[in-house]
């Protein structure tokens, strides 16, 4: 890691400490005492024996990070908040080093309603590998290994997926239940995760090299007046992707790596505002897999024109959920944008007729006796609500469900 040296001229205490001019010289890092030696996965254990004392603790529910700072423990996340639609909810437990899920997805639930994570200690050398394991499950559908889609079917399924590891780096194993792209999830779900292994890649035969399919469903659009979002449904086999973004009149101007949901900053793009299109290549490691063909174009996406002192118009919410929660609270919840000022819900009535506006947050409850509303059927739409002076109000969201009051 690289070392940093902050220097603070003043104190919280007594602030600043006025005009000065100084001469900083012999700025030296010297070493003081040993260098513990780095502890590197066992090459011929790269993910050690999974048993009962595996699973994390700590905190129950933790997210990628935490397995990453937590090596050899299994880290599992859910939908507890709701991001696109109801919070999910699963029951774990391990024994006899068996992972047992008990996993509840509501009907309008978006992606993942769980989530594996596990992490090595560093492998020194790298290399190539298969991560095997076995999922026994109680019905067919679709989970997601190390970006990899695959068809489950009911009962006992061996996985395998190959895995290619940087040196110094860990070596990852996520597994979600359900695809991002499609979003695809598989409800209600009884599984159990066992054998978790990573052993060295073994080529069968002597085969040309196999050109990776051409990705499908790329998506690059703007998540925000700053953000390109970039996601597709992953590639097997694929080692990286590299993005290449044209002008609406097909000249080829940017070509970057990216990975499956990405956010890049228009800044970083270093782009003209106007409009763009993207296409996708899937890279394969050169040795098992060549790189695919490039995709079909995106949408357009539009790189906005920056005028300095013009405020800007916020984007549309996306995502948005408007729903009767425990019988007497209406609830609401979106995806973004997550940095506006203020968000305004408008709700309509069945015919069209908007009946009320009210200030509201993400996740937030607010009792039905304070809606003030007759029963019957409604629908709501969100705006998000800019300051005025560096930003507008966005366009109203695409109408949420339709919910009742009794």
């Amino acid at each position: 890691m690289a070392f940093t040296l902050g220097m603070t001229f003043g104190t919280n205490a007594d602030g600043p400490i006025g005009d000065i001019e100084l001469a900083i010289s012999d700025v030296k890092i010297e070493r003081v005492g040993e260098v513990p030696e780095p502890e590197y996965a066992d090459p011929e254990n790269i993910l050690g024996t999974v048993t009962d004392e595996s699973l994390y603790q700590e905190s129950g529910i933790a997210e990628e990070k935490v397995a990453q700072e937590n090596p050899y423990k299994l880290v599992i996340w859910y939908d507890m908040g709701g991001w696109a639609g109801a919070p999910s909810n699963i029951v774990y437990t391990m024994e006899e080093g068996v992972l047992k899920l008990s996993i509840t997805q509501p009907a309008g639930s978006a992606w993942f309603a769980a989530q594996l994570f596990y992490f090595s200690l560093p492998v020194k050398d790298g290399g190539t590998y298969a991560l095997t394991f076995k999922l026994n499950s109680n019905k067919a559908g679709k989970i997601t290994v190390n970006g990899n889609v695959i068809d489950i079917v009911e009962g006992m399924n061996e996985i395998k997926v190959k895995v290619t590891v940087a040196p110094e780096a860990q070596f990852p194993v996520k597994i979600q239940f359900g695809t991002e792209i499609p979003a695809v999830n598989m409800g209600d779900l009884e599984a159990e995760i066992s054998e978790l292994k990573a052993t060295p890649w073994v080529d069968e035969g002597d085969e040309e090299p196999e050109k990776l399919p051409t990705p499908v469903g790329l998506v690059a659009s703007n998540m925000n007046d700053t953000t390109l979002y970039t996601a597709w449904a992953p590639v097997e086999n694929a080692v990286s992707y590299k993005l290449y973004i044209y002008t609406e009149a097909g000249e080829e101007v940017k070509t970057l790596t990216v990975t499956n949901g990405q956010n890049t900053p228009f800044e970083e793009l270093g782009l003209e505002g106007g409009n763009y299109y993207a296409k996708l290549q899937a890279i394969g490691d050169g040795v098992n897999y060549l790189d695919s063909d490039l995709s079909a174009p995106s949408a357009h996406f539009t790189v906005p024109t920056v005028n300095e002192g013009e405020p800007k118009k916020l984007a549309t919410p996306f995502g948005f959920v408007a729903e009767i929660y425990e019988v007497d609270k209406f609830r609401t919840a979106w995806g973004g944008p997550t940095d506006a000022p203020s968000y305004k819900a408008y709700i309509y009535s069945e015919d069209g007729t908007e009946v009320k506006v009210l200030t509201v947050t993400n996740g937030g409850l607010i009792p039905l006796s304070e809606l003030g509303l007759p029963a019957g059927s409604y629908y709501a739409k969100l705006q998000a609500v800019g300051d005025g002076v560096n930003t507008l109000d966005s366009d109203l969201s695409l109408q949420s469900d339709k919910f009742v009051i009794a």
